[in-house]
């Protein structure tokens, strides 16, 4: 078995270390605020490495990572010397938090020791098997306990937001935001509905998507949504776009194993969504879970997945 075959790197990756790419790069090319349909197919998956300083160690990682996906491959134990330089290094600081690009010295390494010597023992693979993009495992199923928490009513109607009043929502509602509020995080207790496709949360009152709706432009979006309000999606006819308020919900502050920031059932397949604010003085509010940041985006060619919400009553 080979390198890439241990890893279980997607079909659509491309089986090649890019020791060039950068997490700022990477973001440009496959999040919500730079992605271009000309630029690279919704299909395509580079792997590259990055080092992370969320813990007490910096971690030099191994990243798989495309317009719909992200998934950290394993960890690789470079020389810890070699890999706190790098942290130290101006140069590779990046617009991420707590991320870092290669510096020279690293790159050489990896060169030697990854791309030509296929160094499977400096590997600590993450995950070895693919797992289901969708699971509710762990989580209780509905009608089987009794909710005790104190629910609370976020804003359900769409807003017009400009930048300072966005980030004032951020800070009053407590919401993570991995750039604004790093150390914000509202509770969440997620039900399983027992059809596979939905989800409560019971703090929210909010039914979500378990998947969503492919990249479209929002005029798409909003013309999939009705055509699932009509069909009655999972036994239900009111689904609507969530508001920003709604989708800062699901953001949690710390990444799943699919590489999001958001509870590990929902589907890595929704990246960045639309919601229903509003940014003045033009566009839309987005949230990426994959970067755990809102962003203004255009409501047109190339838009933004979605995942769709309804209010119990």
């Amino acid at each position: 078995m080979d390198l890439f075959e241990q890893l279980d790197i997607s079909e659509t990756a491309v089986r090649a270390f890019d020791l060039e790419m950068t997490p700022d790069l990477a973001y440009r090319m496959f999040t919500c605020s730079g992605f271009h349909e000309e630029q690279c197919s919704t299909k395509q998956r580079v792997l590259y490495c990055y080092v992370d300083t969320w813990g007490e160690t910096p971690k030099l990682l191994l990243m798989e990572q495309g317009v719909k996906y992200a998934r950290v491959l394993a960890q690789i134990n470079a020389p810890d010397e070699t890999v706190r330089a790098c942290v130290a290094n101006p140069e590779t600081t990046s617009i991420l938090r707590r991320v870092h690009a290669l510096d020279a010295p690293l790159k050489q390494w990896l060169q030697i020791h990854l791309v030509e010597d296929k160094g499977v023992g400096y590997l600590q693979l993450l995950i070895k098997t693919r797992e289901a993009d969708l699971c509710t495992d762990g989580l209780p199923l509905l009608g089987t306990f009794s909710f005790t928490g104190r629910q609370y009513l976020l804003p359900s109607e769409a807003q017009s937001l400009n930048e300072a009043q966005m980030e004032a929502e951020i800070k009053t509602w407590n919401f993570f935001e991995s750039q604004r509020r790093p150390q914000g995080g509202i509770a969440s207790f997620l039900i399983d509905n027992g059809d596979s496709l939905t989800v409560t949360d019971a703090y929210t009152g909010l039914t979500w998507q378990l998947g969503g709706l492919e990249l479209a432009s929002l005029r798409t979006i909003k013309s999939a949504t009705e055509q699932l309000r009509e069909q009655g999606f999972a036994g239900w006819h009111d689904w609507r776009l969530p508001t920003l308020h709604e989708a800062m919900s699901l953001l949690l502050p710390e990444r799943n194993v699919k590489g999001l920031y958001m509870h590990p059932c929902f589907s890595n397949e929704q990246p960045f969504i639309f919601t229903a604010a509003r940014c003045h003085p033009g566009g839309y509010w987005l949230v990426d879970y994959r970067q755990g940041r809102v962003f203004r985006g255009s409501g047109s060619s190339p838009g933004a997945f979605a995942r769709l919400c309804r209010t119990n009553a």
